[in-house]
């Protein structure tokens, strides 16, 4: 479903000439979570993570949850970079606010990786890849932040 939406995104923008942001994003050390609370306490730490990206996405954005603690964003309509690093700064931003889960405080970070589309013949493995790498990198760097792909495997780090 969601690389059929994915498709259709990557069409609309090359009609309208106008980028899209792809987020690569997951919840920073979930792994601990799920071990030392247990995977029902997980489960209610996925869904207030999903719930706060929601949040801070527009209403067109795509979100999807692709497996664990993984999730993917598609962004339409970018109309520059500091669009999409304004989503992003908001994201991290968002999930340095505790999470209460019953009579748990947690607190969860988020690593985000952003590719953009810009209407040219990268096929979305590529893109897909693109935000991969970028989140990698983010993950490297301390987590907790967010970069931006580009050619030549630099990145920005905001």
């Amino acid at each position: 479903m969601f690389d059929n939406a994915l498709e259709n995104a990557k069409e609309k923008g090359k009609r309208s000439k106008r980028p899209l942001a792809l987020f690569a994003l997951d919840c920073d050390h979930f792994k601990q979570i799920n071990d030392t609370y247990g995977h029902e306490v997980g489960d209610e730490v996925l869904k207030e993570f999903s719930n706060r990206i929601k949040q801070k996405v527009s209403d067109n954005s795509i979100v999807s949850r692709i497996g664990g603690d993984e999730f993917l964003i598609v962004q339409p309509d970018i109309r520059k970079k500091e669009d999409a690093t304004k989503i992003a700064k908001s994201i991290v931003s968002s999930m340095k606010t505790p999470f209460q889960i019953g009579h748990l405080t947690i607190l969860v970070g988020t690593s985000i990786g952003i590719s953009f589309y810009y209407g040219d013949d990268i096929s979305k493995e590529d893109l897909l890849k693109q935000a991969d790498d970028a989140l990698y990198d983010a993950k490297q760097r301390g987590r907790d932040c967010f970069r931006i792909y580009a050619e030549r495997k630099q990145y920005s780090l905001w």
